[in-house]
C-alpha cells in the first residue's frame, strides 16, 4: 500500500485504442470509386472521411447542373442525314477526305 493508505498503482501500461468506421449508401459507393481511381483502399479513405480530412460532395455525383452536358439528344438518324453534307462522304466518285475545287 501507499504511504497514505491508497493501494499502489500498477505500472502505466499503454492500452491500444480500437475504432471502427462504417460508411454506407452513396457515400460508400463514392469512396469505393475514389479509392479505385487513386489506387488506395476504401478503408483508408473511410478513415479520412470519418476524421473530416476528406470531404465528399454534398450532391450526388452525376446530378449537378452540368451532368447532362455530355449527353446528346439528337435524332436517331442523324448519322444518315450528315453523310451527304460532309465533304467527301457519302457521295459516289469522291475519295474520303478529298475536297473538290469548283471549276
Amino acid at each position: 500500500m501507499g504511504s497514505q493508505g491508497e493501494p499502489a498503482r500498477p505500472p502505466h501500461v499503454e492500452q491500444p485504442i480500437v475504432a471502427s468506421v462504417t460508411v454506407s449508401g452513396t457515400d460508400a459507393a463514392f469512396l469505393r470509386e475514389l479509392a479505385a481511381v487513386l489506387g488506395r483502399t476504401p478503408q483508408a479513405l473511410a478513415l479520412e472521411y470519418a476524421t473530416g480530412a476528406l470531404k465528399l460532395p454534398a450532391d450526388a455525383i452525376g446530378e449537378s447542373e452540368f451532368a447532362d452536358w455530355a449527353l446528346f439528344d439528337g435524332p436517331h438518324d442523324l448519322a444518315e442525314k450528315t453523310k451527304g453534307a460532309l465533304p467527301g462522304r457519302g457521295r459516289p466518285g469522291r475519295a474520303p477526305g478529298k475536297q473538290v475545287r469548283p471549276s
